[in-house]
C-alpha cells in the first residue's frame, strides 16, 4: 500500500494506515500473507476501510495490545482526537467502537502494556481497557503540561515500568 506510514501487526495480519492521499482509511492485509493487500477471489481476507471517515480527523496511529486493534485519530491542529477499537477476531466481523475523545499525540506515544493501552495525549496519560480511561499522569501534570512539544513524546517499557521520553527544546524526534 503505498504511501502508507503507520504499521502495526494485529491477529496474524499486518495492517497499515497514514497515507496522506487516504488518511482515515485503514488497510489489513490477508490472513498470514502479508504480500496481499487487496481482496480478490484467491485472496478473500484482505481488505481495507474508513474509520469514521468524516470526523474531520486523520489516522495518525495504530497499535495492538492482543486483543483489541487501537487507532488513534487527531484533527488538524494536533488538538483533538479519539480513539477507536476494533473489538472481534477478523476485520469482517469486527466491531469500531470509540474509547476515548483524544487521540494520542503519535504512535510512538501509545504502549501496550499488560492488557491495557497506555496514551499520551495533549492533556496528559492515560490507560485504556476494558474497564475505561483513566488518567495515569495526575501525580505529575505540572510536569506534563510543561513539555514543550508533546508530540515529541516516545513511550517504551522497561520491565515493568512504562518510560515516557520527549525532546525538551520541543523539537520533533
Amino acid at each position: 500500500v503505498a504511501g502508507a506510514t503507520l504499521i502495526e501487526a494485529h491477529k496474524n495480519r499486518l495492517w497499515l494506515a497514514g497515507r496522506s492521499a487516504d488518511p482515515s482509511r485503514i488497510y489489513w492485509c490477508d490472513l498470514s500473507d502479508p504480500t496481499t493487500w487487496e481482496a480478490d477471489t484467491n485472496s478473500p481476507n484482505a481488505g481495507n476501510e474508513y474509520v469514521f471517515k468524516d470526523d474531520g480527523q486523520v489516522i495518525n496511529g495504530i497499535r495492538s495490545n492482543g486483543d483489541v486493534m487501537f487507532v488513534s485519530k487527531i484533527a488538524s491542529g494536533n488538538t483533538e482526537g479519539s480513539i477507536y477499537g476494533y473489538f472481534g477476531d477478523d476485520p469482517f466481523s469486527s466491531v469500531i467502537r470509540k474509547i476515548s475523545h483524544f487521540g494520542a499525540v503519535s504512535q510512538r506515544a501509545m504502549l501496550p502494556f499488560d492488557g491495557v493501552m497506555i496514551v499520551a495525549d495533549t492533556r496528559g496519560i492515560h490507560s485504556l481497557s476494558a474497564k475505561g480511561v483513566a488518567l495515569l499522569s495526575r501525580d505529575i501534570q505540572d510536569l506534563y503540561e510543561s513539555i514543550p512539544n508533546k508530540h515529541t513524546i516516545v513511550a517504551s517499557r522497561y520491565k515493568n515500568q512504562i518510560w515516557f521520553a520527549y525532546d525538551s527544546t520541543g523539537n520533533s524526534i
